[in-house]
Protein backbone atom coordinates (compact mmCIF):
# COMPACT_ATOMS: atom_id res chain seq x y z
CA UNK A 1 0.00 0.00 0.00
CA UNK A 2 2.54 2.45 0.28
CA UNK A 3 4.57 1.71 -2.62
CA UNK A 4 0.89 2.55 -4.34
CA UNK A 5 0.65 5.80 -2.31
CA UNK A 6 4.34 6.67 -3.00
CA UNK A 7 3.35 5.81 -6.89
CA UNK A 8 0.37 7.64 -6.95
CA UNK A 9 1.85 10.73 -5.49
CA UNK A 10 4.75 10.98 -7.89
CA UNK A 11 2.32 10.72 -10.66
CA UNK A 12 0.28 13.53 -9.39
CA UNK A 13 3.55 15.38 -8.72
CA UNK A 14 4.05 14.84 -12.73
CA UNK A 15 0.52 15.15 -14.02
CA UNK A 16 0.70 18.85 -11.69
CA UNK A 17 4.06 19.97 -13.26
CA UNK A 18 2.98 18.66 -16.90
CA UNK A 19 -0.17 21.18 -16.52
CA UNK A 20 1.33 24.10 -15.34
CA UNK A 21 3.48 24.11 -18.06
CA UNK A 22 0.39 23.31 -20.30
CA UNK A 23 -0.81 26.05 -19.02
CA UNK A 24 2.05 28.48 -18.85
CA UNK A 25 2.89 27.57 -22.88
CA UNK A 26 -0.89 28.07 -23.77
CA UNK A 27 -1.28 31.62 -22.06
CA UNK A 28 1.82 32.22 -24.29
CA UNK A 29 0.31 30.93 -27.42
CA UNK A 30 -2.78 33.24 -26.84
CA UNK A 31 -0.81 36.07 -25.97
CA UNK A 32 1.34 35.97 -29.25
CA UNK A 33 -2.56 34.94 -30.96
CA UNK A 34 -4.01 38.31 -29.21
CA UNK A 35 -1.15 40.89 -30.01
CA UNK A 36 0.16 39.65 -33.85
CA UNK A 37 -3.86 39.88 -35.01
CA UNK A 38 -3.54 43.56 -33.15
CA UNK A 39 -0.81 43.97 -35.27
CA UNK A 40 -2.22 43.17 -38.41
CA UNK A 41 -4.88 45.35 -37.61
CA UNK A 42 -2.91 48.71 -36.77
CA UNK A 43 -0.95 48.04 -40.28
CA UNK A 44 -4.28 47.48 -41.89
CA UNK A 45 -5.77 50.72 -40.42
CA UNK A 46 -2.08 52.46 -41.66
CA UNK A 47 -1.81 51.06 -44.90
CA UNK A 48 -5.64 51.20 -46.23
CA UNK A 49 -5.83 54.88 -46.11
CA UNK A 50 -2.36 55.57 -47.37
CA UNK A 51 -3.08 53.34 -50.33
CA UNK A 52 -6.10 55.74 -50.92
CA UNK A 53 -4.32 58.92 -51.08
CA UNK A 54 -1.89 57.46 -52.99
CA UNK A 55 -4.95 56.65 -55.59
CA UNK A 56 -5.96 60.13 -55.24
CA UNK A 57 -2.05 61.53 -55.61
CA UNK A 58 -1.60 59.61 -58.90
CA UNK A 59 -5.10 61.34 -60.08
CA UNK A 60 -3.48 64.91 -58.99
CA UNK A 61 -0.09 64.49 -60.41
CA UNK A 62 -0.95 62.41 -63.40
CA UNK A 63 2.61 62.02 -64.24
CA UNK A 64 3.32 61.55 -68.07
CA UNK A 65 6.42 60.44 -70.07
CA UNK A 66 7.62 63.05 -72.63
CA UNK A 67 9.89 63.26 -75.70
CA UNK A 68 10.74 66.54 -74.64
CA UNK A 69 10.45 69.31 -72.03
CA UNK A 70 9.65 73.22 -72.56
CA UNK A 71 12.44 74.81 -73.02
CA UNK A 72 10.98 78.34 -73.05
CA UNK A 73 8.55 80.25 -70.87
CA UNK A 74 5.78 80.46 -73.96
CA UNK A 75 6.27 76.59 -74.40
CA UNK A 76 6.08 76.12 -70.92
CA UNK A 77 2.62 78.41 -70.92
CA UNK A 78 1.20 75.78 -73.52
CA UNK A 79 2.06 73.10 -72.13
CA UNK A 80 0.70 74.31 -68.33
CA UNK A 81 -2.25 74.80 -70.73
CA UNK A 82 -2.67 71.68 -71.82
CA UNK A 83 -1.99 70.21 -68.88
CA UNK A 84 -4.72 71.84 -66.93
CA UNK A 85 -3.45 70.97 -63.59
CA UNK A 86 -6.04 73.28 -61.63
CA UNK A 87 -8.67 71.15 -63.37
CA UNK A 88 -6.99 67.97 -62.18
CA UNK A 89 -6.43 69.40 -58.49
CA UNK A 90 -10.39 70.66 -58.59
CA UNK A 91 -11.41 67.08 -59.39
CA UNK A 92 -9.27 65.31 -56.39
CA UNK A 93 -11.17 68.23 -54.30
CA UNK A 94 -14.44 66.90 -55.19
CA UNK A 95 -12.89 63.65 -54.19
CA UNK A 96 -11.93 64.09 -50.56
CA UNK A 97 -8.18 63.56 -51.46
CA UNK A 98 -5.43 65.44 -48.90
CA UNK A 99 -4.12 68.13 -50.41
CA UNK A 100 -1.46 70.26 -49.95
CA UNK A 101 -1.09 73.73 -48.89
CA UNK A 102 0.13 74.60 -51.91
CA UNK A 103 -1.58 74.03 -55.42
CA UNK A 104 -0.19 71.59 -57.92
CA UNK A 105 1.16 73.52 -60.87
CA UNK A 106 2.89 71.87 -64.15
CA UNK A 107 6.37 71.06 -64.48
CA UNK A 108 8.34 69.17 -66.85
CA UNK A 109 11.42 67.62 -64.65
CA UNK A 110 13.74 64.56 -65.42
CA UNK A 111 13.12 61.62 -63.19
CA UNK A 112 15.38 59.96 -60.41
CA UNK A 113 17.01 57.08 -62.96
CA UNK A 114 17.48 59.93 -65.28
CA UNK A 115 15.63 58.05 -67.93
CA UNK A 116 12.44 59.72 -68.22
CA UNK A 117 11.28 63.28 -68.81
CA UNK A 118 7.79 63.88 -66.87
CA UNK A 119 4.99 66.15 -67.24
CA UNK A 120 3.42 66.38 -63.65
CA UNK A 121 1.20 68.35 -61.65
CA UNK A 122 2.91 68.86 -58.53
CA UNK A 123 3.46 72.03 -55.68
CA UNK A 124 6.17 73.52 -56.62
CA UNK A 125 9.72 73.90 -54.68
CA UNK A 126 12.68 76.43 -54.04
CA UNK A 127 15.83 74.32 -55.25
CA UNK A 128 19.25 75.05 -54.01
CA UNK A 129 22.16 74.11 -56.74
CA UNK A 130 21.07 71.39 -58.26
CA UNK A 131 18.52 69.94 -61.07
CA UNK A 132 15.03 69.25 -60.06
CA UNK A 133 13.80 65.51 -60.12
CA UNK A 134 10.31 64.54 -59.30
CA UNK A 135 10.55 60.84 -57.94
CA UNK A 136 8.41 58.75 -58.65
CA UNK A 137 8.01 56.69 -55.67
CA UNK A 138 7.86 59.68 -53.51
CA UNK A 139 5.70 61.64 -55.43
CA UNK A 140 7.72 64.82 -54.70
CA UNK A 141 9.58 67.41 -56.48
CA UNK A 142 13.13 67.70 -54.91
CA UNK A 143 16.83 67.63 -55.51
CA UNK A 144 18.66 65.51 -58.35
CA UNK A 145 21.92 65.25 -56.38
CA UNK A 146 24.20 63.61 -58.68
CA UNK A 147 23.39 66.68 -60.86
CA UNK A 148 24.75 69.68 -59.47
CA UNK A 149 24.32 73.16 -60.97
CA UNK A 150 28.27 73.44 -61.74
CA UNK A 151 27.82 70.31 -63.88
CA UNK A 152 25.57 71.05 -66.78
CA UNK A 153 25.35 73.86 -69.36
CA UNK A 154 24.13 76.13 -68.94
CA UNK A 155 24.29 76.12 -65.06
CA UNK A 156 21.66 77.00 -63.48
CA UNK A 157 21.57 79.20 -60.35
CA UNK A 158 21.95 78.73 -56.81
CA UNK A 159 18.52 78.54 -56.16
CA UNK A 160 15.64 78.63 -58.33
CA UNK A 161 11.81 77.65 -58.44
CA UNK A 162 11.00 74.00 -59.76
CA UNK A 163 8.67 75.53 -61.96
CA UNK A 164 11.58 77.59 -63.55
CA UNK A 165 13.36 74.49 -64.83
CA UNK A 166 12.92 75.42 -68.41
CA UNK A 167 15.15 77.90 -68.24
CA UNK A 168 18.41 75.04 -67.27
CA UNK A 169 17.40 72.26 -70.39
CA UNK A 170 21.34 70.95 -69.72
CA UNK A 171 19.54 69.48 -66.69
CA UNK A 172 16.87 67.90 -69.19
CA UNK A 173 20.08 66.60 -70.96
CA UNK A 174 21.22 64.30 -68.54
CA UNK A 175 18.17 61.99 -69.45
CA UNK A 176 19.59 58.82 -71.41
CA UNK A 177 16.54 57.82 -73.22
CA UNK A 178 16.99 54.31 -74.60
CA UNK A 179 13.36 53.98 -74.62
CA UNK A 180 10.19 56.09 -74.00
CA UNK A 181 7.43 54.26 -72.61
CA UNK A 182 3.84 55.96 -71.66
CA UNK A 183 3.68 54.25 -68.38
CA UNK A 184 5.51 55.73 -65.68
CA UNK A 185 7.46 53.29 -63.33
CA UNK A 186 7.53 53.43 -59.94
CA UNK A 187 9.40 52.35 -56.93
CA UNK A 188 12.68 54.15 -56.69
CA UNK A 189 15.29 51.97 -54.33
CA UNK A 190 15.18 54.41 -51.85
CA UNK A 191 11.99 54.35 -51.32
CA UNK A 192 10.57 50.94 -49.67
CA UNK A 193 7.72 51.21 -47.47
CA UNK A 194 5.08 49.43 -49.52
CA UNK A 195 6.87 46.63 -49.85
CA UNK A 196 7.95 46.29 -46.18
CA UNK A 197 4.46 46.72 -45.36
CA UNK A 198 3.41 43.74 -47.42
CA UNK A 199 6.44 41.28 -45.60
CA UNK A 200 6.02 42.39 -42.50
CA UNK A 201 2.22 41.85 -42.92
CA UNK A 202 2.72 38.30 -44.18
CA UNK A 203 5.13 37.79 -41.19
CA UNK A 204 2.45 38.36 -38.92
CA UNK A 205 -0.30 36.47 -40.36
CA UNK A 206 2.26 33.35 -40.80
CA UNK A 207 2.88 34.02 -36.87
CA UNK A 208 -0.69 33.90 -36.42
CA UNK A 209 -0.93 30.88 -38.12
CA UNK A 210 1.24 29.04 -36.50
CA UNK A 211 0.12 30.28 -33.00
CA UNK A 212 -2.72 28.94 -33.87
CA UNK A 213 -1.31 25.63 -34.60
CA UNK A 214 0.37 25.09 -31.71
CA UNK A 215 -2.46 26.33 -29.50
CA UNK A 216 -4.42 23.46 -31.56
CA UNK A 217 -1.59 20.71 -30.94
CA UNK A 218 -1.29 21.48 -27.33
CA UNK A 219 -4.96 20.87 -26.80
CA UNK A 220 -4.98 17.72 -28.72
CA UNK A 221 -1.67 16.32 -26.14
CA UNK A 222 -3.86 17.81 -23.27
CA UNK A 223 -7.06 15.51 -24.20
CA UNK A 224 -4.42 12.81 -25.13
CA UNK A 225 -3.52 13.36 -21.27
CA UNK A 226 -6.12 12.97 -19.87
CA UNK A 227 -7.34 9.92 -21.11
CA UNK A 228 -4.45 8.64 -19.92
CA UNK A 229 -4.44 9.67 -16.58
CA UNK A 230 -8.42 8.14 -16.18
CA UNK A 231 -6.66 4.95 -17.15
CA UNK A 232 -3.78 4.82 -15.28
CA UNK A 233 -6.64 6.43 -12.07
Amino acid sequence: MAALGRRLRYYQHKVTTYDTKRNTCTCNMVSWFHLSTIMVLVIVQIHLPRVANEDCMDAVYNAEVVESCPTSKVEWDIAARRKNCSKLAAEAKRKNCTMNENQPEYHCLINALRNKLLEVCAPGKTIFGYCTEFNEAGKVIQNHYTAPCKDVSPKCDKSYKSSDAYKYPGCYALVSKTHVSTDVESGDPEFGYDKMTIIITICIIVIVLCAVAVTTVLSLIRKEKKKKRKVML
